[in-house]
């Protein structure tokens, strides 16, 4: 199971052969699960506590993907794991 800080990624490489055709494409990809019991939100099997932060500076300004890393590595350093972009 993927989670953040903790990657269990896998590589997909579909290839496409045919007449004349002859193409390949690599897509990185992970697992969780997610599911709720009753008021409790559960990831990967463990609780989920959602603290939403609006993260609509994200897409206002050109950043460049350094500066925006930086951003969610802030939001995470001060306790928000779910950003919302409206």
């Amino acid at each position: 199971l993927w989670d953040l800080g903790r990657p269990e990624l896998y590589e997909l490489r579909l290839q496409v052969e045919g007449a004349g055709l002859s193409d390949e494409f690599p897509q990185v990809f992970g697992f969780r699960e997610f599911w709720i019991e009753g008021r409790e939100f559960f990831l990967n099997g463990v609780p989920f506590r959602p603290r939403p932060v609006l993260a609509e500076v994200l897409g206002r300004e050109s950043f460049n993907e350094r500066e925006i890393d930086g951003k969610l590595r802030g939001f995470l350093r001060a306790g928000f794991n779910l950003a919302q972009h409206w």
